[in-house]
């Protein structure tokens, strides 16, 4: 028999062998393609939070114009309602200008037969 070599009695873990060597090489291996899906998983998450962010933005914005579309609305319709008024009042006033030298003319002789005293019409 014989004595049995070196490497066969040295501890496992130093042992060296082409298997081992392959299983590390094949455990890195592993290693960085988890490393790199977490790299772009990362990623992945910064733009979804990039994205959420304009989503929030783009939700604000739309509520603030459509505040700012309600405000204008109401002040068109203010405006309409005041236009309507005074295009009344203002056709009332253009008949009361058109008849009133005779209004004023008729109820200034009209006046006249009242007063005690005699009025001359010039």
């Amino acid at each position: 028999e014989e004595p049995p070599s070196a490497a066969a009695t040295a501890p496992s873990s130093k042992l060296v062998t082409p298997s081992s060597s392959m299983e590390f090489e094949a455990a890195r291996r592993r290693l960085l393609e988890v490393e790199e899906r977490q790299s772009v998983i990362r990623e992945m998450e910064r733009r979804l939070e990039e994205l959420r962010e304009v989503f929030v933005r783009s939700e604000q914005e739309a509520v603030e114009h459509g505040e700012l579309v309600a405000r204008i609305t109401a002040a068109a319709q203010q405006g309409e309602l005041y236009v309507a008024e005074n295009g009344q009042r203002l056709k009332k006033g253009l008949r009361f200008k058109r008849h009133r030298p005779t209004i004023v003319f008729s109820s200034m002789l009209g006046l006249r037969t009242c007063l005690p005293w005699p009025v001359k019409l010039k």
